[in-house]
């Protein structure tokens, strides 16, 4: 009988289930070889086409006998292949053979090795072989996917390295394998894939061999389920194959051919043939078996044996295999296999893998055999899995994308409006800020500082005189603004008679003093204003920090304009109910001819400029408390940290200063002496209270006349859009890089990064994006949607 020549699920490269259509034929070549290679030779038959159709070609011919080569065969696997004394191979030992030195032994294998593959060809070049040569040859192309059956009984055939015939080096997808002339055509096996590769590994007779690393092979398998017996009895082999349904036998241990038939020593006191269990594998062949690998030695005589149980596919090593061959072949097949290369194309680079141990065991590349049941169709891994994760429709991707994307989304909008994300958005805002490329100091400001020679010149607090002559000396140069950062509750020294003081108090308009209102209705840490300043030109300077979460303690973000909706004072002994930095940018815009005023929604507009007050659900402060007109202070980074000029106050009494440093700039006055603390955390680090209103005021003006921008924030349900988009980015990734993982963490970390940057582009322009949540929606989304595709699986 011959085979027909049936489908095969050979493609160019690799074949998924969802590659692309093939666009090269697969071709099957049939080979009969009917006679003996050191006698009569062989009557001839050749069969080409393409998969499933009938063949195109059918020819006969004749190749002569060889008796050399026959001759030289044996020799070489019983002289020179076998006394190399191989350690830790997977047969039981021969008598020992004495040879003369190891390197003598290894080339005189090569030499041997070399001499067959020569033979070979030169036989295969016989002139009444010639013509299907040129057959084969001029009818495949060098791309198409070929499988390649040699059909014979011959043993000396067998044992020969076809894979070394030279037609093998001009087809690149094409792989010999071995079947019987004789077969009983088959129903074709109707078992369900389970969605996984069921594997039943038998673990033999160990002695002197590892077959731990085959077990650590098999379980690295994607989408496999393994059970393993080790050093079984007869009775569990037996009842495995008739329980269950099981898509690859595994063999690893001892084994041996004896004459004809083929043994395997299933623990150190039984061997098993396949007579012995010929029923139990007839039934997991009619379950579904469609492979059996017998990682041993010498399996050419199990081969032959189980062709008559009719397992489609079979690998078996030719002779005596090294623990070290038997592993490296393994573990190149599976992974390539697995990896979606069609069986012949990754048996025939995991074998071709084995040259690299060519230099110590010879011949490595010869020992793999395939051997067929010709009216099978080679298998896929994907075919033995069943319907994969990677084969889900886009509609039922989309489905998924969105309920999961939605479903992260709601939960991490949710966590963020109760409050939990604060501390990590607060730091991610802090680390924006210290990111901003570097701005020069506001040239409007000037800070008179009072140091430490200052202290020891004119004594602390500063006098009441030496204060007013300060005063008088920058207002001489008309200056748009002066702050006075220094409590004057009392005068200094006490009951001093001094009246110069109080008179810029009453009189000066462009002078704005200073009060502290109380904190938690304690009366003790309020400080009054002058006692002669009018209530319009004082400014309170208290700070808000970030004490509601353990992170943001002490830490400075946020400044208040004025308290209670516009000019209600509340307040127990500070009545003004406007801060310093708001008065003093106040007179200075005013002098510019801006004009300040509350609109409609409550919020301070200066000119064109609407100042939107820091609401709660603004990013990083969910369920914060915020008193009234709060904005978020946008530090000015500089490269000395200094946001304006400074000069000391003994510069300014001995008239150290140009007057166009003082001329329409705002003035702050206030202590700079490090004896005199008041350190303050801001996102830019330690600062004095002075220095902040100072960042507030220049922020106010900055934004008035350079369009400087001020923060603002989306909506709540476009900040759910944004996260929820991110979200939608993860899920999306992780599907696309399902099967390669090195590629889906670098994806996610990119994209990460990408969020990182966008949010500061935006942040740049004044814009607060929900950072944290997208980039945890993100991770959470891929996180689940990977869950998902183990679960499947």
């Amino acid at each position: 009988m011959y085979a027909p020549l049936i489908s095969c699920n050979l493609g160019q490269g690799k074949v998924r289930s969802d590659s692309p259509e093939v666009t090269d034929v697969a071709k099957l070549v049939v080979l009969e070889l009917e006679g003996s290679l050191s006698e009569d030779g062989f009557r001839v038959r050749l069969q080409m086409g393409e998969e499933g159709k009938r063949p195109d070609l059918d020819i006969s011919g004749y190749l002569p006998s060889e008796p050399d080569l026959a001759e030289l065969v044996q020799s070489h696997w019983i002289d020179k292949y076998r006394p190399l004394g191989l350690l830790n191979t997977r047969g039981l030992k021969p008598k020992a053979i004495k040879y003369d030195g190891v390197i003598s032994r290894l080339k005189a294998c090569e030499e041997s090795g070399t001499q067959v593959c020569d033979r070979l060809n030169q036989w295969l070049c016989s002139p009444d072989f010639r013509d299907i040569d040129l057959q084969i040859r001029e009818e495949l192309n060098y791309s198409d996917p070929i499988r390649l059956i040699v059909r014979t009984t011959c043993n000396d055939l067998q044992k020969l390295p076809w894979h070394s015939w030279n037609l093998f080096s001009r087809y690149k997808s094409a792989e010999i394998s071995f079947s019987d002339p004789e077969f009983r055509r088959s129903d074709p096996l109707n078992s369900t894939p389970p969605g996984k590769v069921r594997i039943l590994a038998i673990l033999g007779h160990r002695e002197g061999i590892d077959t731990e690393k085959d077990c650590q092979i098999l379980n690295s398998l994607p989408h496999a389920d393994v059970t393993f017996l080790i050093e079984p009895k007869r009775s569990e082999i037996n009842d495995q194959l008739w329980e269950q349904p099981w898509d690859i036998l595994f063999f690893a241990g001892h084994s041996e051919t004896d004459g004809e038939a083929g043994k395997i020593y299933i623990n150190p006191d039984q061997y098993l043939t396949v007579d012995q269990i010929w029923f139990g594998l007839r039934k997991s062949v009619a379950q579904g078996l469609k492979l059996a690998i017998f990682n041993s030695c010498d399996g050419l005589g199990l081969a032959r044996r189980l062709d008559d149980v009719q397992i489609p596919q079979m690998i078996v090593m030719r002779d005596y295999v090294p623990d070290q061959v038997a592993q490296k072949f393994l573990k190149s097949f599976l992974l390539n296999f697995s990896q979606g290369y069609s069986f012949e194309v990754a048996v025939r680079q995991a074998r071709e893998k084995l040259q690299g141990l060519e230099d110590q065991i010879p011949c490595a590349t010869w020992l793999p055999v395939i051997w067929q049941h010709p009216d099978y169709i080679s298998p896929t891994w994907d075919d033995l899995v069943g319907q994969l994760p990677s084969s889900l429709s886009w509609q039922k991707a989309l489905k998924i994308t969105l309920c999961l994307s939605m479903a992260v989304t709601t939960v991490v909008m949710e966590v963020r409006s109760a409050g939990f994300l604060e501390p990590m958005e607060l730091r991610a805002f802090d680390q924006l800020m210290r990111s901003r490329p570097v701005e020069q100091p506001d040239p409007r400001l000037l800070i008179v500082g009072v140091t430490e020679e200052d202290i020891e010149l004119y004594d602390h607090p500063l006098p009441d005189r030496t204060l007013a002559e300060i005063i008088d000396k920058l207002d001489v140069h008309q200056p748009a603004a002066i702050g006075l950062n220094i409590y004057r509750d009392k005068p200094v020294p006490a009951n001093s008679a001094d009246q110069t003081m109080n008179q810029h108090f009453r009189q000066n308009e462009k002078l704005v003093s200073i009060c502290k209102f109380e904190y938690n209705n304690d009366p003790n840490t309020s400080i009054d204003p002058p006692d002669h300043s009018p209530q319009k030109q004082v400014g309170f300077v208290n700070l808000w920090t970030d004490q509601h979460n353990p992170y943001a303690s002490g830490m400075i973000r946020r400044y208040t304009l004025s308290q209670t909706d516009h000019m209600t004072p509340p307040f127990y002994h500070c009545k003004t109910p406007y801060s310093l930095a708001f008065q003093l940018a106040w007179k200075y815009l005013s002098s510019k001819g801006v004009v300040v005023q509350a609109n409609q929604q409550e919020d301070w507009q200066f000119g064109q400029k609407v100042f939107t007050s820091l609401k709660r659900g603004r990013p990083g402060y969910y369920q914060s408390d915020l008193p009234s007109e709060q904005i978020l202070i946008n530090y000015r980074s500089t490269p000395t940290r200094e946001i304006a000029q400074r000069i000391s106050a003994d510069d300014v009494l001995n008239n150290k200063f140009k007057p166009s440093w003082i001329k329409d700039k705002i003035i702050l006055i206030g202590m700079t002496a490090e004896s005199v603390r008041d350190p303050q955390h801001t996102p830019l680090g330690l600062m004095r209270g002075l220095d902040i209103h100072a960042h507030v005021a220049s922020q106010i003006i900055s934004s008035v006349l350079d369009n400087r921008p001020l923060f603002w924030s989306l909506t709540w349900w476009k900040d759910g859009l944004f996260v929820w988009i991110w979200s939608m980015v993860g899920a999306i990734t992780t599907l696309y890089f399902q099967k390669y993982p090195w590629r889906l963490g670098l994806g996610t970390a990119l994209l990460c990064i990408l969020v990182y940057y966008l949010s500061f582009g935006i942040f740049l322009q004044g814009g607060l994006m929900a950072l944290i949540p997208s980039i945890l929606a993100l991770l959470t989304t891929a996180l689940c949607t990977r869950f998902y595709q183990y679960w499947r699986k």
